[in-house]
């Protein structure tokens, strides 16, 4: 795993804090991005999401607990798992949270008009124990 420095110029366009230190590593499908020497954000399938262990500001959708062991390996969400959500729409990001422990599992991007109550509704990008944040998982 190597790690790169991010020109000043670069870290600007992707919205870093003024003043960090940043750096990218680069995976086969996916480049995961670190702010002071930690993991921040991740691009995946061209879409730049935050790292799971941030506070994200984004839109919630929270998941009955029997759809938790789908979630943590992977699998794509459907509408009979989800219990509430913030009202997210087509494209838009969304965090993933259990509703027992309200714990992020992931973080997935809304595939339907809306959340619907049948189907897959959200593809998962990134979640708890990935390839990303298996191999990251020493920097955090």
């Amino acid at each position: 795993m190597k790690r790169i420095a991010i020109s000043k110029r670069d870290a600007k366009l992707l919205g870093y804090p003024k003043g960090s230190r940043a750096e990218e590593v680069r995976f086969e499908s996916a480049t995961a991005y670190l702010c002071d020497g930690k993991p921040w954000k991740l691009k995946v399938q061209e879409q730049l999401v935050p790292w799971l262990t941030q506070d994200n500001g984004l839109k919630r959708v929270v998941i009955d607990m029997g759809a938790v062991p789908f979630i943590a390996k992977g699998a794509n969400l459907m509408g009979p798992g989800i219990v509430k959500h913030d009202s997210p729409q087509k494209g838009e990001l969304v965090s993933i949270v259990d509703e027992k422990n309200q714990k992020q599992l992931a973080i997935g991007i809304v595939i339907t008009d809306g959340i619907q109550p049948q189907g897959k509704t959200i593809t998962v990008l990134h979640y708890a124990g990935d390839r990303y944040w298996e191999a990251l998982k020493t920097l955090q």
